[in-house]
């Protein structure tokens, strides 16, 4: 189960606390902890809201330090209950569950007529009071700001960044454009749909949970809810259409049209045979992955990818993949074999820990043992043991011939701490196995210091968070074998990665920059 953040967005009356409660009271039952931060709550007195501008700054503080302390706690559903029309207001939040590896969900409650908006303040739970001016106001920006949710441009002129100024102790414009709103995953509530949705809000956030690959979830009818408690209730995630009779008045033929039909929607269902039934294996969308490559079914992958055929894709990737109107996809899935009976041979001798002699750039090596095939840096390689016991790569496109060598087998032993540093010390294609490696300490500027805050995707796996700076910069580390390891990496993001420790590699790159320079004089 992944732990996650939910963060509401909507105009006051919109519904966000009420799904909140649906949410937290539900979750417990089902084994997992949740509770909500609200801002609102401190403004609470006697049962009665205060609002008080005075204390806004305060009360939001003090939010932010029990959402935090939430997250601490390990609490498995948080729940930030905010207006948060803006993306400044919402981000803030977002970095904080990332510092804690908390996946954050965004649910936009879309707004009704005002009126609607002002009756709503007359129940008994919900008495704020907010003048119509003020209402108005903000179903105005929530709207204005709405573009930002999506993952798509936007005219930037449109939208001023703001931040809370301690000195004036107000919101004010700041320089730049403002953000998108992040998030990992996105729930958007119609307000045509609110009552339908707020229905089925836990099972789809338990949906969310368990299955964290989807970026949008639909609406589910009742049927297929019941298919997918009963997937889950299975210890090997496996039903037949008999195990429903007691549940839907149906009849085998049609629940297994209605499984099929789940299928559609999901991509994670497969059939498989119990005897003379037919039955289904509910599994995660990259087990579908691993199970086409045990299969070793590689001519399917590659020619999908080629292709860029849905079918499996959609099983990878639900919501990427999906649209295929919309996308467009420049690289495939897999670099293309050129030579498919080497591909054969290497994955044949790896399967039988076979030693094998290979002729790779115009030379030969012999008796070298073949552990893995590795695909990185849009290649695929061959991890190889050689004659002196050190672990190599080879590009599988460069090897011309693969033949049996004067010996026979190895024993699966003998390559458990190559495969343990493979797995472990590998970070590209570049990394040297029989080198120590060394630090470098690198400093991102203010205008990409963004992707490289704590908690952000790393880009190389040694990559670590050390301190951001007063002017907004970030010091990071990477660990590298040889300068080849990283310098590329560092060179993409010119001029705005700066080298500060070692000294050499500081000096290898401005020579290799130089040089570049000279050349195109």
């Amino acid at each position: 189960m992944q732990k996650t953040v939910i963060i509401n967005r909507g105009i006051p009356a919109s519904g966000k606390s009420s799904f909140a409660k649906e949410i937290v009271s539900s979750l417990p039952q089902k084994g997992i902890s949740a509770t909500v931060c609200s801002t609102d709550k401190y403004f609470m007195i006697d049962g009665e809201y205060c609002f008080d501008l005075s204390k806004l700054r305060e009360y939001h503080l003090k939010n932010q330090d029990r959402f935090k302390s939430a997250l601490k706690d390990n609490v498995d559903v948080v729940i930030c209950d905010n207006t948060n029309i803006e993306p400044w207001e919402s981000n803030l939040y977002y970095h904080i569950a990332r510092e804690f590896d908390y996946r954050v969900i965004l649910m936009d409650f879309e707004p009704r007529d005002i009126s609607a908006h002002i009756d709503a303040q007359s129940n008994d739970d919900y008495k704020h009071n907010i003048p119509k001016d003020i209402l108005e106001d903000m179903k105005n920006s929530y709207f204005n700001y709405k573009e930002l949710t999506e993952r798509s441009s936007y005219p930037k002129s449109n939208h001023i960044k703001k931040g809370y100024d301690e000195k004036s102790k107000m919101v004010k414009e700041t320089d730049g454009i403002s953000e998108l709103f992040y998030y990992d995953s996105l729930i958007k509530i119609s307000a045509t749909d609110y009552f339908k949705v707020k229905e089925i809000i836990s099972n789809m956030i338990m949906k969310k949970i368990r299955d964290y690959s989807l970026d949008e979830i639909k609406l589910i009818p009742r049927h297929y809810k019941i298919i997918m408690r009963e997937f889950h209730k299975k210890v090997d995630k496996t039903i037949t259409a008999y195990d429903f009779e007691k549940f839907l008045d149906k009849s085998p033929k049609q629940i297994e049209r209605y499984i099929e039909g789940l299928n559609d929607e999901f991509h994670n269902i497969i059939k498989i045979k119990q005897g003379k039934k037919t039955a289904y294996k509910l599994i995660d969308n990259f087990d579908v992955f691993i199970e086409v490559l045990c299969n070793n079914d590689l001519d399917e992958l590659f020619y999908l990818g080629k292709k860029s055929n849905p079918k499996l894709f959609e099983k990878l990737e639900y919501q990427t993949f999906k649209a295929k109107d919309i996308y467009i996809f420049k690289n495939h899935i897999f670099e293309h074999i050129e030579n498919k009976i080497i591909f054969d041979k290497l994955k044949k001798t790896i399967k039988e820990h076979e030693y094998i002699k290979i002729k790779f750039q115009d030379k030969i090596y012999n008796n070298i043992k073949p552990i893995r095939l590795l695909f990185t840096d849009n290649n695929w390689y061959l991890a190889y043991v050689d004659e002196d016991n050190i672990l190599k790569l080879a590009r599988v496109s460069f090897i011309e011939e693969v033949n049996y060598a004067s010996n026979n087998s190895y024993q699966p032993k003998s390559i458990e701490k190559h495969l343990n540093r493979l797995n472990s010390d590998f970070q590209n294609s570049l990394t040297l196995y029989n080198t120590p490696k060394e630090t470098a300490k690198i400093k991102a500027t203010p205008s990409i210091a963004k992707y490289f805050k704590r908690g952000m995707k790393k880009f190389l796996s040694s990559q670590r968070f050390n301190k951001e700076l007063e002017d907004g910069s970030i010091i990071f580390t990477l660990e590298y074998t040889q300068e080849l390891e990283i310098l590329p990496f560092i060179q993409k993001w010119l001029p705005d990665l700066i080298i500060l420790e070692p000294k050499e590699l500081k000096e290898a790159y401005i020579n290799k920059l130089k040089s570049t320079i000279e050349y195109h004089l």
